[in-house]
């Protein structure tokens, strides 16, 4: 039937939990988070961090991170502003991004990512 979800599509996104949502500005902060964390966690960067620090900084500090804790599924959100062009290239390398720039940026954007660029966070820690 069209339109209707099949079991195995509802199990699939039942299985992709991303977690509870923390914003982090320091290291110690995603640390901290990282280990208060259960099975999984979504960290998105604080704003402006990506810019100042550097993306790599940023990318490179959770990878580290993540061999502290090995069983907890991380997920990576660089908050990178209204920087079009720096949205662009950390999704053609396959990365996550909260955009806050012009929405028609966001859609130009979203088209390129698949789904891989947020607004921001929502009132009860989701992405939105």
């Amino acid at each position: 039937m069209a339109g209707r979800q099949g079991p195995s599509r509802r199990r699939r996104a039942q299985a992709v939990d991303p977690g509870p949502i923390a914003v982090f500005a320091t290291r110690a902060e995603a640390a901290a988070a990282l280990a208060r964390a259960g099975s999984a966690i979504t960290l998105v960067s604080a704003p402006g961090l990506a810019q100042a620090a550097g993306p790599a900084w940023v990318t490179q500090v959770i990878a580290t991170l993540r061999l502290d804790h090995p069983d907890v599924a991380v997920r990576l959100v660089l908050d990178i502003g209204d920087d079009a062009a720096l949205a662009h290239r950390l999704l053609a390398e396959g990365g996550e991004v909260v955009f806050n720039g012009s929405k028609t940026l966001r859609d130009k954007l979203v088209a390129i990512a698949r789904g891989r660029v947020w607004s921001g966070i929502a009132p009860g820690g989701r992405l939105r």
